[in-house]
């Protein structure tokens, strides 16, 4: 499907709480609305069966996500998920060709990891790393 402009993030299912009231078990509701745009060249990648659970078993998706192909040729996955976690983890594993259009919540998280994975490699204390990792990133 070929999607003139950029769409916007999916509702939440009927039934859920868009203020994450407390379920009968006691849990918060924290399904979100996710929305994710990749580059063209992420195709193939798209267009093969991923991973729908992480390592810790949970799934990744509450729902099956809807995968929009642009004319310009990016794509847009735009799905429910209660597991944010695991959604910056694989979205990470695409480095930068995947950007989080939304939720907020998620967008923080993919940053925060690229960022400790940046300070993991950014050099020795001195300073004398390479100077392109070097860089404010507050």
């Amino acid at each position: 499907m070929t999607v003139p402009n950029s769409p916007s993030p999916p509702t939440r299912p009927a039934g859920r709480a868009s203020t994450g009231s407390a379920l009968p078990e006691g849990r918060e509701d924290d399904t979100c609305a996710v929305c994710i745009r990749f580059s063209a060249s992420q195709r193939p990648r798209l267009c093969r069966p991923e991973p729908d659970r992480c390592g810790d078993g949970r799934p990744i998706w509450t729902e099956r996500p809807l995968l929009l192909r642009r004319a310009d040729g990016t794509f847009y996955l735009m799905g429910t998920s209660a597991h944010l976690d695991g959604l910056a983890r694989w979205i990470l594993s695409f480095a930068g060709d995947a950007e989080v259009e939304s939720p907020p919540a998620l967008r923080d998280r993919v940053r925060t990891s690229a960022l400790e994975v940046l300070d993991q490699y950014d050099g020795d204390s001195e300073g004398t790393g390479p100077t392109w990792l070097r860089r404010d990133r507050r």
